[in-house]
């Protein structure tokens, strides 16, 4: 893909629906959504945002330089609906959006940074519903962590929704990576969208998060958690934009054959942001599989 279908494409996909919190809680949606601080051992302070009341405990955890109400503005509005069934948290990965107070790290060893987002996010929802089972949706970047958690914590993953997500890297990923590297030559919007968070942070940001995905390719032969897929127990849906251009259907495929109890949904026009662009349809499916017994 060139460089410029690539940056339209991210553009469209951030800047036509960036919702900056200020403006979404100021809506309407303060009523059902709070912003709350939660401490992580030896990892700081998370602020998290909580809503709902219903019986039903999900988690989002957002893509790559993503933030909570950026990437699930339509999911905080419908799950946190007065008539949910289901409770809320989402937050912004350690070193991104409103959690900046650390600088992101982008290690792979000796725990992997999207590991290390999957175990923050068990750790908030500890502190948020101690001991209480809950479900995972993550989307891109935050669907490998959350492939991650639910590998990682199989007793208390409910169910796992993952869209967007890989569990491995291939040439052909990394080519199209580097040449999204120099930040210039993005589309206005695209640059701008994510330099309203991140001012003048955001080219090392992009490019320590390149230089880890090149590290993986070449010292772990893209492996991201292919290793992880065996030991996930959650009934798990995986949904998927046909005419992805950041992910090709190989890695759905692959994610529905390693995984054991797996159900997959195609969005036939679908792209990157199947959870925006289709938000009422993707909503209606996620909540009727988190539901079902």
């Amino acid at each position: 893909m060139a460089l410029l279908s690539l940056s339209r494409f991210i553009s469209q996909s951030i800047s036509s629906h960036l919702a900056p919190l200020g403006r979404y809680l100021s809506t309407g949606n303060h009523q059902r959504i709070s912003s709350i601080d939660v401490n992580v051992p030896n990892r700081g302070q998370f602020n998290v945002l909580k809503g709902g009341s219903g019986v039903h405990s999900l988690i989002y955890i957002p893509g790559a330089l993503g933030t909570a109400s950026t990437d699930y503005q339509y999911q905080l509005e419908y799950f946190s609906r007065p008539d949910s069934s289901f409770n809320i948290v989402a937050f912004d990965p350690l070193g991104y959006g409103r959690n900046r107070s650390q600088r992101r790290q982008f290690k792979t060893e000796p725990i992997h940074f999207l590991q290390q987002d999957g175990i923050d996010a068990y750790h908030i929802m500890q502190a948020v519903e101690p001991g209480k089972p809950f479900s995972v949706l993550g989307w891109s970047d935050g669907g490998v962590a959350a492939l991650f958690l639910s590998a990682l914590y199989p007793s208390l993953v409910n169910k796992l929704v993952v869209w967007g997500a890989n569990a491995f890297l291939t040439k052909q990923d990394i080519e199209m990576f580097e040449k999204t590297r120099d930040i210039k030559k993005w589309s206005p919007g695209m640059r701008d969208s994510l330099q309203a968070i991140y001012g003048s942070d955001l080219p090392q940001l992009w490019s320590d998060w390149l230089d880890s995905m090149i590290h993986i390719f070449n010292k772990h032969n893209g492996d991201l958690c292919m290793k992880e897929l065996v030991k996930i127990k959650a009934p798990t849906l995986i949904l998927h934009g046909d005419k992805d251009p950041l992910v090709p259907e190989v890695h759905p495929v692959y994610l529905n054959d390693a995984i054991s109890d797996t159900r997959v949904h195609v969005f036939p026009n679908g792209k990157h942001n199947i959870h925006i662009k289709y938000s009422q349809e993707f909503n209606k499916i996620v909540e009727e599989f988190l539901l079902q017994k």
